[in-house]
């Protein structure tokens, strides 16, 4: 906690980053600095999302890898329950 305020930290990750998602989980819980950690991957998403989540990593693997593309999909609709 910060001021009274609860600190999350939000990450994406694809499958095929599993290692670096379990180090970026690993290294915040030891800073002791978040309350809370979440790292989604494309099966957190509805059927819709997880396919055009599927579909931009295919064309960024090709072309050119964008830092941060998962931030404008995890906004765009609700996670799944």
């Amino acid at each position: 906690m910060y001021k009274n305020k609860k600190i999350i930290l939000i990450s994406f990750a694809s499958k095929d980053l599993i290692r670096s998602a379990k180090r970026i989980r690993h290294e915040a819980e030891n800073s002791k600095f978040y309350d809370e950690i979440k790292i989604f991957n494309e099966d957190d998403f509805d059927k819709d999302i997880g396919k055009l989540v599927k579909d931009l990593i295919k064309k960024i693997k090709k072309e050119v890898i964008v830092i941060g593309f998962g931030n404008l999909i995890l906004f765009a609709k609700p996670l799944k329950n």
